[in-house]
This record gives C-alpha cells, structure tokens and sequence, in this order.
C-alpha cells in the first residue's frame, strides 16, 4: 500500500505529465513545434481549441494593486477572481476542447503548479507556450531573423504591410497599449503572433479559437474604445491576422472565461456593439 508521501508523489507525476510545452528552438534556431496528440484532438473538435492566457498569473506574480487593500473594488475584484479561478480549475478536469495555455515564460509551471496544490488531474494533454515577460506576445526567440528557416517568408511582408495599414485605419497604437507592450517592437510583435497563426493553421489545422484568460479590459482613447492588457492584445492580433487577406482564414472568438471584464460588461461598449467578437 502506499504511504502518503509516496501517493502525493505519484500524483504530482501524474499531473505534471499532462502538460507538454509546445515549443522550443534548437541549436540551429529552428522552430520546433511539438503537437503530440493535439492534431489529433483538434481534428476531433471540429478544428477548435480553447486558448487561456495567463490563467493563474496572481499564483506566481501575486495580486495587482487594484485587487490589494480594502477597498469595495478591491473586494469585488478578489471575489470575482476567486469564481474565475475555481472555473478554470473545473475547466481542467473536464476539458470539453484542446487546451493551449500562453504562460509567462518564467513560470511556464503556473498552472501545473495549481493543478499539483489541488490535485487536479486534466483530463487531456495540455500544450504549453510562453509568452514575453509582463506580456502576451508569445515568446519566439529569433523570430525576427530567423523567419525564412520557419517557412514564414511568403507572409511576412505581407503581415506586416496589413499592420501598418490596419494601425493607420483604425488609430491602434500606443495611446491604449500596456508600458510592457510599447516596449516591443509592432512589427516583432505582429510577427510572434503570425507565427502562433501559422502553427494553429497550418502545423494543427485549427479553424477556430476561444479565446480566456486575463487580462481583459476596455481602455478609452481619443481613437475610440480598445481592448487593451494581455488578453485584449491577444485578440486584437489574432483577429487582425485572421482577417488578412494573405492568411488562412482563422475564426476568433472570446469565452465567457474572461478577467476581470465581463462578458456581459464588454458587449455594452462601443468597440464591440457590432457583435462577432463573442460565440452566441
């Protein structure tokens, strides 16, 4: 019979072996992406896949300041957080899609962490990614030099050219962007998230993607209401990608596992009273 100690180790290895990183680079600077039973999952979906960004940041970074002290708000925010994290953490033991999870790249455990602390066994594989530090950009090392070993050089110019134009016509740009994003060059940036596209298109033939995690708000500018913090940035670079006119056609939507804004509290807002942006 086994002791304690050596059932909660057995349990630890039996969780941590449910979560695989993604990606990785080799000494040449190649991009390898390793999808183990994910292509086979995502065919079994439909083409869909459940991408959380960040989704237990505050177990490894600890609590932002609007969620610290005493105040109603403040309160309000660490309940909220309480309900978002005890879903997520449903979420893991019944996973219903294919789960990618975007972790800071220095705490790419996060989530096998809390999973290990509740004795939390998922139910699928689930795929790691990292992403820039205090950012959701997806952290590919040599991205920018290496595109043509990644097979990206067809569409890189055009993604970028998109960029620029989409960044021209509809005024986004660092008025709503977070300090760490302004620290990161557009078109790296675009390009990190052309990369991700092209791995979800093409390496696992993703045709939509439910987009959770935090953060997620709306931040007022003189340009219109944006969707700004991790999460917002996340989907105003997928969906920008989808709809180019030189990529794959990727539908993007967000999940009702979104923080700290709400569903409900999004679709009131100018950006998004034209609808789409949620799975009805």
């Amino acid at each position: 019979m086994e002791t304690s100690p050596e059932r909660h180790i057995h349990k630890e290895r039996e969780i941590r072996e449910k979560f695989h990183p993604m990606v990785e680079f080799g000494l040449d600077a190649k991009l390898e992406v390793f999808v183990g039973d994910l292509k086979e999952q995502i065919q079994e979906s439909g083409g869909q896949v459940l991408i959380l960004m960040h989704p237990f940041y505050e177990d490894v970074a600890g609590l932002p300041p609007a969620m610290q002290g005493d105040s109603q708000q403040a309160q309000v925010l660490r309940s909220n957080l309480e309900i978002f994290d005890t879903a997520i953490e449903l979420w893991l033991s019944d996973m219903k899609k294919p789960t990618i999870i975007l972790e800071q790249r220095d705490f790419m455990n996060a989530t096998a962490d809390r999973c290990v602390a509740k004795e939390i066994v998922p139910n699928r594989n689930i795929y790691t990614i990292p992403t820039v530090k205090k950012n959701g950009t997806p952290f590919f090392p040599f991205v920018c030099e290496n595109v043509d070993t990644m097979n990206l050089g067809v569409i890189h110019p055009a993604v970028i050219e998109n960029h620029r134009e989409w960044v021209g016509r509809n005024g986004y740009g660092k008025e709503y962007q977070s300090a760490a994003m302004r620290n990161v060059d557009n078109s790296t940036t675009t390009l990190s998230w052309a990369v991700l596209h092209h791995i979800l298109v093409d390496s696992l033939g993703v045709k939509k993607v439910f987009l959770g995690g935090k953060y997620i708000d709306v931040v007022e500018s003189e340009n219109g209401d944006f969707l700004g913090k991790c999460l917002g940035e996340a989907y105003n670079y997928m969906d920008l990608l989808s709809h180019s006119s030189k990529e794959a056609e990727l539908e993007v939507v967000l999940s009702d596992a979104i923080f700290p804004a709400t569903k409900e509290g999004l679709k009131g807002t100018p950006l998004l009273r034209k609808g789409g942006i949620f799975e009805e």
